[in-house]
Protein backbone atom coordinates (compact mmCIF):
# COMPACT_ATOMS: atom_id res chain seq x y z
CA UNK A 1 0.00 0.00 0.00
CA UNK A 2 1.73 3.42 -0.85
CA UNK A 3 1.34 6.54 1.27
CA UNK A 4 -1.52 8.16 -0.53
CA UNK A 5 -3.62 5.36 -0.08
CA UNK A 6 -2.61 4.81 3.67
CA UNK A 7 -3.44 8.71 4.09
CA UNK A 8 -6.84 8.52 2.22
CA UNK A 9 -7.72 5.68 4.36
CA UNK A 10 -6.83 7.09 7.53
CA UNK A 11 -8.66 9.88 6.52
CA UNK A 12 -11.58 7.78 5.69
CA UNK A 13 -11.65 6.10 9.09
CA UNK A 14 -11.56 8.99 11.45
CA UNK A 15 -14.00 11.16 8.88
CA UNK A 16 -16.49 7.83 9.65
CA UNK A 17 -16.08 7.59 13.52
CA UNK A 18 -17.01 11.22 13.72
CA UNK A 19 -19.83 10.52 12.04
CA UNK A 20 -21.05 8.09 14.30
CA UNK A 21 -22.77 8.17 17.01
CA UNK A 22 -21.82 8.19 20.98
CA UNK A 23 -21.62 4.32 21.81
CA UNK A 24 -21.47 2.30 25.03
CA UNK A 25 -20.16 -1.39 25.00
CA UNK A 26 -21.96 -1.71 21.59
CA UNK A 27 -24.86 0.23 22.39
CA UNK A 28 -25.35 2.48 19.79
CA UNK A 29 -27.69 5.90 20.15
CA UNK A 30 -30.24 5.58 17.93
CA UNK A 31 -30.83 2.02 17.75
CA UNK A 32 -33.95 0.43 17.97
CA UNK A 33 -34.84 -1.78 20.41
CA UNK A 34 -34.66 -5.09 18.52
CA UNK A 35 -30.51 -4.38 17.63
CA UNK A 36 -30.51 -3.61 21.87
CA UNK A 37 -31.61 -6.78 22.41
CA UNK A 38 -29.50 -8.36 19.69
CA UNK A 39 -26.02 -7.07 21.44
CA UNK A 40 -23.56 -10.03 22.90
CA UNK A 41 -23.61 -10.08 26.64
CA UNK A 42 -20.82 -8.72 28.35
CA UNK A 43 -18.35 -10.59 30.07
CA UNK A 44 -20.34 -13.92 29.57
CA UNK A 45 -22.44 -12.79 32.38
CA UNK A 46 -26.33 -13.91 32.58
CA UNK A 47 -28.89 -13.19 34.94
CA UNK A 48 -30.12 -16.67 37.15
CA UNK A 49 -32.88 -17.26 34.73
CA UNK A 50 -29.89 -17.21 32.25
CA UNK A 51 -31.08 -13.75 30.33
CA UNK A 52 -28.47 -11.12 28.96
CA UNK A 53 -30.13 -8.54 30.64
CA UNK A 54 -34.00 -6.77 30.99
CA UNK A 55 -36.59 -3.97 30.85
CA UNK A 56 -38.68 -2.61 32.85
CA UNK A 57 -41.69 0.66 32.76
CA UNK A 58 -40.28 3.72 34.57
CA UNK A 59 -42.29 6.52 34.20
CA UNK A 60 -43.76 5.75 31.16
CA UNK A 61 -40.65 4.57 29.73
CA UNK A 62 -38.65 1.28 28.69
CA UNK A 63 -35.52 1.43 30.25
CA UNK A 64 -33.48 -1.70 30.21
CA UNK A 65 -30.10 -2.99 31.64
CA UNK A 66 -27.83 -5.10 30.72
CA UNK A 67 -25.60 -7.79 32.73
CA UNK A 68 -22.11 -6.99 33.38
CA UNK A 69 -22.31 -3.61 32.13
CA UNK A 70 -20.02 -1.64 34.49
CA UNK A 71 -17.24 -0.09 33.12
CA UNK A 72 -15.17 0.27 36.28
CA UNK A 73 -15.44 -3.33 37.80
CA UNK A 74 -16.41 -2.51 40.86
CA UNK A 75 -13.60 -1.05 41.74
CA UNK A 76 -16.04 1.10 44.24
CA UNK A 77 -18.83 -0.42 44.25
CA UNK A 78 -21.22 -1.65 41.01
CA UNK A 79 -22.30 1.14 38.38
CA UNK A 80 -25.52 1.19 37.79
CA UNK A 81 -26.43 1.59 34.11
CA UNK A 82 -30.15 2.88 32.50
CA UNK A 83 -31.00 2.17 28.40
CA UNK A 84 -33.65 4.44 28.00
CA UNK A 85 -36.13 3.54 24.78
CA UNK A 86 -38.95 5.78 23.37
CA UNK A 87 -40.82 5.68 20.44
CA UNK A 88 -39.27 7.70 17.73
CA UNK A 89 -41.69 9.96 15.40
CA UNK A 90 -42.31 6.46 13.31
CA UNK A 91 -43.30 4.59 16.29
CA UNK A 92 -40.17 2.67 16.74
CA UNK A 93 -38.88 2.14 19.48
CA UNK A 94 -34.97 3.68 20.08
CA UNK A 95 -32.30 3.99 21.92
CA UNK A 96 -32.28 7.95 23.36
CA UNK A 97 -30.52 8.19 26.34
CA UNK A 98 -27.90 5.92 28.72
CA UNK A 99 -27.18 7.08 31.99
CA UNK A 100 -24.83 5.41 34.40
CA UNK A 101 -24.54 6.32 37.65
CA UNK A 102 -21.21 5.25 40.19
CA UNK A 103 -18.86 6.54 42.85
CA UNK A 104 -17.24 9.35 42.21
CA UNK A 105 -14.21 7.75 43.43
CA UNK A 106 -14.74 6.83 39.78
CA UNK A 107 -14.10 9.85 38.23
CA UNK A 108 -10.23 9.69 36.94
CA UNK A 109 -11.47 6.38 35.23
CA UNK A 110 -14.08 7.73 33.01
CA UNK A 111 -12.32 10.84 32.57
CA UNK A 112 -9.57 9.20 31.21
CA UNK A 113 -11.58 6.38 29.09
CA UNK A 114 -13.40 8.76 27.55
CA UNK A 115 -10.69 11.34 26.33
CA UNK A 116 -8.67 8.32 25.24
CA UNK A 117 -12.06 6.98 23.19
CA UNK A 118 -13.76 10.38 22.17
CA UNK A 119 -10.55 13.18 22.73
CA UNK A 120 -10.99 15.87 24.93
CA UNK A 121 -14.06 17.14 26.52
CA UNK A 122 -15.03 20.68 27.22
CA UNK A 123 -14.51 21.07 31.17
CA UNK A 124 -16.67 23.20 33.19
CA UNK A 125 -15.44 23.34 37.07
CA UNK A 126 -17.63 25.35 39.01
CA UNK A 127 -19.06 24.54 43.29
CA UNK A 128 -21.44 22.30 44.75
CA UNK A 129 -22.76 22.02 48.56
CA UNK A 130 -22.29 19.07 50.45
CA UNK A 131 -24.35 18.29 52.90
CA UNK A 132 -22.88 20.37 55.44
CA UNK A 133 -22.77 23.15 53.67
CA UNK A 134 -19.10 23.11 52.65
CA UNK A 135 -18.58 24.16 49.13
CA UNK A 136 -16.73 21.19 47.07
CA UNK A 137 -15.35 21.15 43.33
CA UNK A 138 -18.08 20.22 40.67
CA UNK A 139 -16.95 18.95 37.45
CA UNK A 140 -18.61 18.72 34.17
CA UNK A 141 -17.16 17.46 31.04
CA UNK A 142 -18.86 17.05 28.07
CA UNK A 143 -18.23 15.91 24.12
CA UNK A 144 -20.33 16.95 21.43
CA UNK A 145 -21.68 15.63 17.94
CA UNK A 146 -24.13 16.90 15.79
CA UNK A 147 -26.73 14.39 16.99
CA UNK A 148 -25.57 13.28 20.55
CA UNK A 149 -23.79 14.29 23.51
CA UNK A 150 -22.12 12.65 26.30
CA UNK A 151 -21.93 14.45 29.83
CA UNK A 152 -19.88 13.58 32.45
CA UNK A 153 -20.78 15.30 36.24
CA UNK A 154 -18.87 14.70 39.69
CA UNK A 155 -21.08 15.34 42.04
CA UNK A 156 -24.38 14.77 40.12
CA UNK A 157 -27.66 14.31 42.97
CA UNK A 158 -25.51 13.29 45.79
CA UNK A 159 -21.75 14.38 46.44
CA UNK A 160 -21.61 10.50 46.56
CA UNK A 161 -21.99 10.04 42.76
CA UNK A 162 -20.87 10.26 39.33
CA UNK A 163 -23.52 10.65 36.56
CA UNK A 164 -22.15 9.69 32.62
CA UNK A 165 -25.11 10.39 30.39
CA UNK A 166 -25.26 10.04 26.50
CA UNK A 167 -28.05 11.53 25.07
CA UNK A 168 -28.95 11.54 21.33
CA UNK A 169 -30.39 15.24 20.86
CA UNK A 170 -32.74 14.92 18.31
CA UNK A 171 -34.72 11.48 19.49
CA UNK A 172 -34.33 12.95 23.33
CA UNK A 173 -36.27 16.37 21.75
CA UNK A 174 -39.14 13.85 19.46
CA UNK A 175 -40.00 11.08 22.23
CA UNK A 176 -43.19 10.77 21.66
CA UNK A 177 -44.28 10.10 25.35
CA UNK A 178 -46.40 7.19 24.79
CA UNK A 179 -45.98 4.28 26.81
CA UNK A 180 -44.30 1.40 24.80
CA UNK A 181 -44.89 -2.26 25.37
CA UNK A 182 -43.71 -3.69 29.03
CA UNK A 183 -40.24 -5.43 29.23
CA UNK A 184 -39.40 -8.15 30.15
CA UNK A 185 -35.73 -10.25 30.02
CA UNK A 186 -34.46 -10.71 26.38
Amino acid sequence: MNKATAAFLWIFFCAASQAQEFDFNGAVLGMKLTEFQALPVINGKLTPDGKAGWCDQRAGKLVCHRVGDDPFGQIYGPALGDYHFDKDKNGELRLYMIMLMADRRNYPIAESGLTQKWGAGKSVVSTATNGLGQEIKATTLSWNKPDSAITLEAPCGNVKYLCLTYTHKSLAKDVAGSVPPSGSGF
